[in-house]
């Protein structure tokens, strides 16, 4: 073999083998170099390694089979998900041969479509890894992949690794990863994976995803980006299970392919729903399916497979799918009765014998609305919308449950006080635990919005549902109204949940910050404005029009149920009495400036915080600057953040951290309650939180944006901001103190411009010449009581 061989590298058991020579067969294909091929395994029969090395030697390469003894992993914790074989490659260095300067991974179920000369040969720049970018989402708990953009790459996919052998032997031991693979049981559902990003996260070079690994649920990019991706051809295609089909049943191609007579049956059948059309759906998947077949077609277990491909699809077909189907039967009553109700809704005819006896959820309307064409959609939701407004006016009292997870993310006090005042209203907060972070960190949250409200002079009518892990009821069954204030919806109770909701309850979004960032975000998603809450909301009043037009271009729905009102935590912001600047402030006869410094959670690439590059430069500033006065607003979540990114080991060293910035004389960390009072008497804010951009506009002070190393996507509206602002990257330290210089001199040389785009974009109040909350109330009572 020639030195400059590529060298591959797998893992494999008995029943992986034959994917294994689907992939090795497109790498070969469609690369003509040599590679030599290391294949660690721990049970594999003999004939399975004879399949493997006629195939590779077919081709004129190598194959050099590895044994891993499970002993060597004896002190790893394992669970049904993070198995023996999931460490395979963490210790793959010390199996290979000393003189290998570096290796790529691939994993077993995929293919290679194209050269990967330029992958393979990618400049390390000291980092451990090269990787490709994946985002997750957490559900019940648990991270879930999704997406496969280049911008939402905060974490990594393992399926496509090139390892630097020589840093790895340098640094990397078996202790290197023993807390990591204690940490990933709790906080990843990603085995190795989830191992990997713990240990590397910040020490591997990204390339890009989409050209590199390309994974099956990019279909759902393709569908919406007119067919981009299949004409620019992937270099990999990453098969993920999942169920691509919506049919209620995970599968990859070599498991499950559908024919085309039998996505539409399920279709008639009202089995299968999906926002594409038949002809995407199938075209995208049938190509996908037919590029794995093609190089499984070249392998001597061709015909193997295909007999288990089809088994595998009459299993679905006839057993899994009626089951499925039985269980939603039984879930919704009868389906007769079910399918009568949403023709009722659709025909605008009298609901309330179905509506009020059945137990239909958003959750199933939503499938329903998501299979109808938008006008009828459109015309479905308005119909619900005016029936539930027609049956609520001759109640005696209507009740609205505020949603509240977080006591710094309460802005409806105006709001709740106005409806209050109305006889017909009965306003209740109903304080829900938050389902992300940590057990303590969501404990910790739940028990202080707790406190605020019941240790509050202001007097609430209050509910406490309980949090996540201790138990929770349902306290919204008997609400008319239900005001959510965070659109991430999954991250509540499941029993709070709008999916949840009966379809004889109105939804409301009202939101507790300023969305400013597009489709690619990592956290918004494409498909961040056709989600539930947003598409059967009855109302989502937003902060400016800019923003109801983002939302009518990206919406299925075009918007429909969207309101310009201004939001109503900004009306207590303009509308303040009276500024308690005495009791906030640590101040000397010698303070000269007052500044806020905001930093955000999320650490991940492709997010906004910057905390781990400047978090002990800002303390040691405020020290060494007595003349400054600060207040520390740190994002409720922080603490998880800077644990879970390695900034603190755990959460008693970030409380120390803060309680260091609360004992400086000039220094006070303020972490909840509102901030309004904060806003008003500061000089200035320092910040990478995103939401507090647009609101902090309202005291019309400047403030410093800090940027990561790759700013997060944001809006149009979003872009034209930060034009108008101070930025400066969040380790440059300089720019920093020239910044903090110039407002101790009053150089504000962006006043202006930050007042034209204040009048165009944000001055609601003059535009709809009300505040956000007379907006809401009267347009509410409008439509409840006609007047």
């Amino acid at each position: 073999m020639k030195k400059n061989d590529k060298n591959i590298l797998i893992t494999i058991n008995n029943g992986y083998t034959k994917y294994a020579m689907v992939m090795l067969t497109s790498l070969f294909e469609n690369n003509r170099d040599l590679f030599c091929v290391y294949c660690l395994y721990n049970e594999l029969t003999g004939k399975n390694k004879e399949l493997l090395e006629t195939l590779v030697q077919k081709y004129g390469s190598q194959i050099v089979f590895l044994y891993v003894d499970k002993e060597l992993y004896k002190n790893f914790p394992t669970t049904q998900a993070l198995t023996v074989e999931c460490y395979f490659i963490l210790l793959a260095h010390m199996l290979l041969p000393a003189d290998l300067e570096r290796i790529l991974y691939l994993d077993s179920d995929m293919i290679i479509e194209d050269s990967i000369e330029e992958l393979y040969n990618t400049a390390f720049n000291d980092k451990y890894m090269v990787v490709c970018g994946q985002s997750y989402k957490k559900i019940n708990g648990n991270y879930y992949k999704i997406g496969a953009r280049p911008e939402r790459g905060e974490c990594f996919n393992s399926g496509v690794i090139l390892f630097n052998l020589q840093k790895f032997r340098n640094d990397v031991t078996e202790d290197t990863y023993l807390k990591a693979a204690e940490d990933s049981l709790y906080n990843f559902y990603l085995a190795d994976q989830g191992i990997l990003n713990i240990v590397f996260w910040n020490k591997v070079l990204y390339v890009d995803t989409l050209k590199y690994n390309f994974r099956m649920n990019i279909y759902e990019d393709y569908t919406r980006d007119n067919h981009k991706y299949l004409e620019e051809k992937p270099i990999i295609i990453h098969y993920i299970m999942r169920d691509y089909y919506k049919i209620g049943h995970a599968s990859k191609p070599w498991i499950l392919t559908l024919r085309k007579k039998d996505y539409r049956l399920l279709v008639c059948a009202g089995i299968l729903h999906t926002k594409y059309t038949d002809e995407e759906c199938v075209k995208m998947n049938q190509w996908i399916h037919q590029r794995w077949w093609y190089y499984a077609k070249k392998t001597t277990l061709y015909k193997q497979m295909l007999s288990e491909m089809k088994k595998n699809r009459d299993i679905v077909l006839k057993q899994i799918l009626p089951s499925s189907f039985i269980e939603i039967l039984r879930k919704n009553r009868k389906n007769s009765k079910l399918q009568h109700t949403f023709k009722q809704l659709t025909v605008g005819s009298n609901l309330d014998k179905y509506l009020n006896d059945t137990n239909i959820k958003y959750e199933d309307l939503y499938h329903y609305i998501d299979s109808l064409e938008p006008g009828k959609a459109i015309q479905t939701m308005k119909n619900l919308f005016r029936w539930n407004c027609g049956r609520m006016s001759k109640k005696k009292k209507i009740k609205m449950a505020f949603l509240v997870y977080s006591s710094a993310e309460w802005q409806c006090e105006k709001m709740y006080r106005t409806f209050e005042k109305d006889e017909r209203f009965e306003p209740v907060v109903v304080v829900c635990g938050y389902n992300h972070g940590t057990e303590q960190t969501i404990k910790e949250t739940y028990i202080k919005t707790c406190a605020y409200f019941r240790n509050s002079s202001k007097k609430y009518n209050v509910i406490y549902s309980g949090y996540v892990n201790n138990g929770f009821k349902n306290n919204l069954k008997n609400f008319d109204i239900i005001i959510y204030m965070s659109p991430f919806f999954n991250m509540l109770p499941w029993i709070d949940n709008i999916s949840e909701r009966r379809l004889n309850q109105l939804c409301i979004h009202i939101p507790y910050a300023i969305y400013m960032v597009n489709k690619s975000d990592v956290c918004y998603r494409d498909d961040f404005y056709n989600t539930m809450l947003f598409t059967l909301g009855w109302k989502y009043y937003c902060y400016s029009a800019i923003q109801k037009e983002i939302v009518s271009k990206s919406q299925r729905l075009k918007g429909y149920n969207v309101f310009s009102s201004g939001l109503t935590k900004i009306d207590s912001l303009i509308e303040r009495d009276s500024i308690i600047s005495d009791k906030l402030w640590k101040q000397t006869e010698n303070t000269c400036l007052r500044i806020i410094w905001a930093p955000h959670f999320n650490l991940m690439k492709g997010m906004n915080g910057t905390f781990h590059e400047n978090y002990q430069w800002f303390y040691n500033f405020a020290k060494e600057h007595k003349e400054i006065s600060w207040i520390v607003r740190p994002h409720p979540r922080m603490e998880w953040g800077a644990v879970t990114y390695g900034v603190f080991e755990n959460g008693e060293q970030y409380k120390e951290y803060l309680k260091a910035w609360d004992d400086l004389p000039n220094a006070r960390v303020i972490p909840d309650g509102d901030y309004y009072d904060m806003f008003l008497s500061s000089d200035t804010m320092i910040l990478d939180c995103v939401s507090f951009l647009m609101e902090y506009q309202y005291t019309g002070k400047p403030l410093l944006m800090l940027l990561p190393e790759t700013p997060r996507s944001l809006s149009e509206a979003g872009d034209k901001l930060v034009s108008v602002l101070y930025t400066a990257r969040g380790n440059d330290y300089d720019a920093i103190q020239t910044f903090v210089d110039n407002m101790r001199n009053g150089n504000d040389i962006l006043v202006e411009k930050r007042k034209e785009f204040f009048d165009i974009y944000l001055d609601y109040k003059k535009q709809n010449n009300m505040s956000a909350t007379d907006f809401i109330y009267d347009d509410m009572v409008r439509e409840i009581f006609g007047s």
